[in-house]
């Protein structure tokens, strides 16, 4: 395990990559849409010249080779390997042909990480299927598609668990008359006060990871039974839902 290196698999815009980079961590991104890819590009243009920033446009897939992949136009978020998760929800999505690789291949040119996050429209799966028990990231998160990613990590030998809202971290609390009052008070200019109750991250971002996820960590079988909870109609994920699975190793 390289404890300076995070994997952001799944890119898409870069915001996570940004805050990876501005922790001091060395990133590989991996992103399959291309046009995503340039974008990065030039963002972390300095990132990239400089070494911090690994960034490949490729897809996580269980074979090498060119493969269809597709493109949501309209939530680019939504693009997939697999046609219907990629047209989700009355949109369309269009293929194009890309490069896929084994995740396995990834890993040993470029190191076990410290951090591992996925978020690439339920090809997640093949990143926990090429994982290595006696060479583990110390933490991990994937979205929270099925029960069996958290068996996966559990036969991996995570034992430490958590089911974190990604949702609850970009919205900015209301500003109302009682914290306007508050604000005087305080002679706080409004400005001041706005800061204190804006995002920390930008909405569709990943957001916190290791410690400082909110919450404690738990067991397998307590982690399981939230999410199933979570996931159930009239739940939170039911309604609205963007959960992922946060795992790491507790003595």
């Amino acid at each position: 395990m390289i404890p300076d290196l995070i994997y952001d698999v799944g890119m898409h815009n870069g915001d996570d990559t940004a805050y990876y980079l501005s922790k001091g961590f060395q990133v590989v991104g991996i992103e399959a849409n291309p046009v995503w890819a340039d974008f990065c590009r030039r963002r972390f243009s300095t990132a990239i010249s400089n070494g911090n920033l690994l960034l490949l446009n490729i897809g996580i897939s269980a074979r090498e080779g060119v493969q269809t992949f597709w493109i949501n136009q309209e939530h680019t978020e939504f693009s997939s390997f697999i046609p219907e998760v990629a047209a989700r929800a009355g949109t369309k999505a269009v293929p194009i042909e890309i490069p896929g690789i084994r995740f396995s291949s990834i890993l040993r040119e470029h190191g076990i990480p410290f951090y591992l996050k996925s978020d690439i429209e339920r090809h997640d799966i093949h990143c926990l299927c090429a994982l290595d028990a006696n060479d583990l990231p110390t933490y991990i998160s994937i979205e929270a598609h099925e029960l069996r990613y958290l068996q996966i990590l559990h036969r991996l030998g995570y034992n430490a668990f958590k089911c974190v809202d990604q949702t609850a971290h970009n919205f900015r609390r209301d500003v109302g008359p009682t914290w306007v009052r508050w604000c005087r008070r305080k002679a706080l200019r409004a400005g001041e006060l706005l800061r204190m109750y804006a995002p920390t991250f930008k909405r569709g971002s990943s957001g916190p990871f290791g410690e400082e996820t909110p919450g404690e960590w738990q067991p397998l079988e307590e982690v399981m039974s939230e999410w199933n909870h979570l996931s159930s109609r009239g739940g939170r994920l039911y309604r609205r839902g963007w959960f992922d699975f946060h795992a790491t190793v507790r003595s």
